[in-house]
């Protein structure tokens, strides 16, 4: 590797080199941002005095020897983004002072001429024709070349043949020209382009490693993609013609498919879906997928070019399969619907679950037919649509549809495998995975706040087209439509409204309660005509009342003469039926779902930690056992069923005290905030112990505390609360990572990830009389990173809200080889309800320690 300063227009002018852009290397992809910020860099060195300033570096590796002309072709490694703007910029500047026959806006001459500017910089030999790669200077790739080098020969002759099959090439042409237009004085920008330097680096073949200096220069600029780096990574090593082949034959292929633009960020998304396919079940994170990607390929020893084209096949067939699912690019109209409904709701962590059904249905595996990919595609559609709407947690969704496409893979070949994922599916009833079931589904439909639901207009738009013919379907997608509240938002301030609602005294009550519910919404393109008049002038109004609505939704509105509780509620029970026969619930096959879902018996043993069906099972409590709260919220109730499953009050069935007191909570006071469910349910039995009581009392009963002593004892259940707590809140386990996983911890302190190597978020309890209470703090393993951390103490104080706690900080040069700057806060841990506020404080300083140090 040969390293050398030089300036920008010497590295162009060199007469013997002519750059080549390689075909592992990304398009173009420089927006105007880009192409702003180096604009103002060159302004501002072109209006100094003096100095120059660096722009970045240009790697190069000479492809093959030097020809008999003494030619040196030079494949870009690093720097393109760069030399292919600067280069636009030096055409706009040439085309501007033949434009303008030389002259300044003032009528003085300019200090550059764009003839010197063509020979000089932009061509590499002025006697090879148009369109002969060696007549130009830097030749890019496929489409971007076609543009650039248009732009070149239209600059000496006007009546050259246009090419604009690169968008982004011409916009970026037009912009910069419009800049140099604009300019009070050209002059300047010619003087800062003279001033710009970079670092030259060449590259020695067979000595040098091209992919390793690439990945630890490519740091200026517009940042690479996962896309980016696992195309060099894929084709660098090859010898050239291979790459050709190779990207000609599969890259560009799986570019088209995914929508032709190399640089979308649809590319990375599929990445990321693929490899969770083919590593599953192991979970995949966008910033880990270049990484995943190399360690594939290097724990499968693919190095050779028959290896490379294996994995670049494979590539292609599931891109194929993603242009399906994303882009609506199925043959099968049924599909492509089907398809199209999963795209519209949104829920893209079901994508590598879509992957594996599109190969299971390909001739290679034939586990499916057409008919049971569409089945299964409308099950999970179902499955989406009810978690959203019942307002299941989805934070372990990634993690668990991984784990289905690894049993899916493994299944037995006479097993069924359309039956074998809806048994996957049903067998989570009663988990945070469960699929909500009618009676849910029905209910939460006809109950819950829709006007403020994510997904609200995807439902109804869902619901209206089930009144339709298939080819008639009408989309509210387009802007052109709204929901509108049919009793309006201010209805109480019309006496009619209120007259129409039961009077003053029931009206109140029937506006607060149904206002935002199903049975009182619909959709209209005409909300504003609409707006908050009485019933009947919404029905009448010439301009979409509801007499002349098209919209199925609106029919009830139609045929009424009045709207109160009973047709509001009437309403939405006709609409959650609806909803039922257009979600299905679908039935599993009994013994296959026991055979996939079938699991041991478990008894705690020595550390491990207890749960309500381990109580369950060894009899410490009694299925059909009654539950209860009695806290400022009211009475709570819940009952114990099979399996050591919790049922509360409005039949939804949780697997855990934890899950089950959170949703109580939310019900009550429509806030979710975590609660520790062995401290919050006492059992309706003999002094109304809480589950935590009994807990113990297993513990001691099986000799645990005397094996382990009291404070490993007292430390797991305090622990095991903290994780049941932080399991439910979204998003927490994305960052830390799944507690509940975790061994049982009988250590007074807890380690979570921060994302950064050598340091870690540590959670710690006290509970001696001087010192009680927990602590949040950041562990520096490397205590070189500690001083500049300590320098901005002040700042790290004023960004964290402390809610009262303490702050203690190590000194640089304590004598100890790690630091830890943390927050301690006083609380009765003993107490369960001062427990349940430490587990609140202790997450939320997890989260703000991650974000200020991480």
């Amino acid at each position: 590797m040969r390293p050398s300063d030089s300036v920008f227009l010497d590295r162009l002018q060199a007469d013997s080199i002519r750059y080549v852009i390689p075909v592992y290397q990304r398009m173009y992809s420089w927006r105007e941002s880009n192409c702003q910020q180096l604009w103002h860099d060159i302004i501002a060195v072109g209006e100094s005095e003096g100095g120059q300033h660096f722009t970045g570096s240009i790697v190069w590796v000479q492809d093959g020897g030097v020809d008999g002309s003494g030619e040196i072709t030079a494949l870009l490694i690093d720097g393109q983004q760069r030399m292919t703007t600067l280069s636009l910029l030096l055409i706009a500047l040439a085309d501007y002072a033949k434009s303008n026959e030389g002259k300044a806006p003032d009528g003085s001459a300019l200090e550059f001429k764009w003839k010197r500017i063509l020979n000089n910089y932009l061509l590499h030999d002025e006697d090879c024709a148009a369109g002969d790669q060696r007549r130009y200077k830097l030749a890019l790739s496929e489409e971007d070349n076609a543009t650039f080098h248009s732009l070149i020969d239209e600059l000496e002759d006007k009546s050259a043949v246009k090419v604009r099959t690169s968008n982004r090439i011409s916009e970026n042409y037009e912009t910069m020209r419009s800049w140099v237009d604009a300019i009070e004085d050209p002059n300047v920008i010619w003087r800062g382009i003279r001033k710009l330097q970079v670092i030259s680096v060449s590259l020695e073949q067979g000595k040098d490693n091209p992919q390793a200096i690439f990945e630890s220069m490519n740091s200026t600029g517009k940042d690479l993609s996962a896309a980016d780096l696992v195309r060099n990574y894929v084709l660098m090593g090859l010898p050239v013609k291979e790459q050709d082949r190779l990207y000609k034959n599969y890259w560009r292929p799986i570019e088209r498919l995914l929508g032709g633009d190399a640089e979308d960020e649809l590319f990375d998304e599929f990445l990321k879906d693929y490899l969770t396919v083919v590593c599953a079940p192991e979970p995949i994170n966008y910033k880990d997928v270049y990484s995943i990607f190399k360690r594939r390929v290097i724990s499968n020893d693919w190095r050779s070019v028959d290896d490379i084209e294996y994995l670049l096949d494979e590539m292609k067939r599931y891109a194929e399969y993603y242009s399906r699912i994303a882009l609506g690019a199925d043959a099968n109209e049924k599909i492509n619907r089907l398809f199209g409904n999963l795209a519209r709701f949104g829920i893209t962590v079901i994508n590598p679950l879509l992957l594996e059904f599109c190969d299971a249905t390909d001739a290679g595996r034939s586990r499916m037919s057409a008919n049971d990919l569409a089945e299964v595609l409308s099950v999970s559609e179902s499955y989406l649509v009810r978690r959203a709407v019942c307002d299941c947690a989805t934070n372990s969704l990634n993690k668990f549809f991984s784990s289905v496409i690894t049993k899916l893979q493994s299944l037995d070949e006479d097993i069924s495998y359309k039956e074998a994922f809806i048994a996957l599916l049903r067998i989570e009833d009663g988990t945070a995975r469960r699929f909500p079931d009618d009676a849910e589904f029905r209910r939460t439909l006809e109950t819950r706040n829709l006007y403020s639901f994510r997904k609200v207009m995807y439902l109804l738009n869902r619901l209206e087209n089930s009144f339709h013919a298939k080819n008639n379907p009408v989309d509210f997608s387009t802007g052109q439509y709204s929901i509108e509240h049919i009793m309006p938002q201010n209805a109480l301030a019309h006496e009619e409204w209120v007259d129409m609602l039961g009077g003053s005294e029931v009206a109140q009550e029937v506006h607060s309660e149904l206002l935002h519910t199903l049975g009182n919404l619909t959709v209209t393109a005409y909300n504003s005509e609409l707006s908050d008049g009485t019933l009947e002038e919404k029905k009448q109004r010439m301009d979409g009342g509801f007499d002349h609505d098209v919209i199925s939704l609106s029919d009830d509105c139609k045929a009424c003469e009045e709207w109160n509780r009973d047709t509001i509620e009437t309403r939405a029970i006709r609409l959650a039926n609806r909803a039922v026969e257009v979600w299905p619930e679908p039935s599993a096959d009994a013994g296959l779902a026991d055979q996939l879902g079938r699991k041991p018996k478990k008894v705690a043993g020595i550390g491990e930690s207890v749960t309500l069906k381990i109580l369950v099972d060894e009899g410490y409590v009694a299925v059909g056992a009654r539950l209860f709260h009695d806290g400022d919220a009211g009475l709570v109730t819940a009952e114990v069923i099979d399996e050591g499953k919790i049922k509360i009050h409005n039949g939804e069935i949780f697997n855990s005290p934890s899950m089950a007191a959170i949703r109580c909570i939310s019900l009550r006071t429509g806030t979710k905030h975590t609660q520790n469910g062995w401290s919050y349910w006492r059992i309706d039995i003999d002094g109304k112990p809480l589950l935590d009581e009994i807990r113990k009392r297993y513990r001691e009963d099986k000799g645990f505390d005397s094996d382990m002593g009291d404070w490993a004892s007292w430390h797991i259940s305090f622990w095991e609360g903290f994780y049941e707590a932080a399991a439910e809140l979204p998003g927490f386990c994305e960052a830390f990572g799944d507690l509940s996983e975790r061994k049982p911890n009988r250590s007074y302190s807890c380690d979570l990830s921060s994302g950064t190597p050598h340091r870690h978020i540590t959670l710690q309890v006290y509970t001696s009389k001087k010192n009680h209470g927990v602590a949040c703090g950041e562990w520096f393993d490397n205590s070189d990173d500690y001083p500049k951390y300590l320098e901005d103490k002040p700042a790290i104080e004023a960004a964290v809200d402390a809610k009262g706690a303490t702050w203690t900080w190590d000194t640089a040069d304590a004598n100890k080889k790690s630091r830890f700057p943390c927050l301690h806060k006083r609380f009765d841990v003993n107490d369960p309800a001062e427990r349940a506020e430490a587990y609140d404080w202790m997450i939320e300083m997890a989260w703000a320690f991650r974000r200020i140090f991480g």
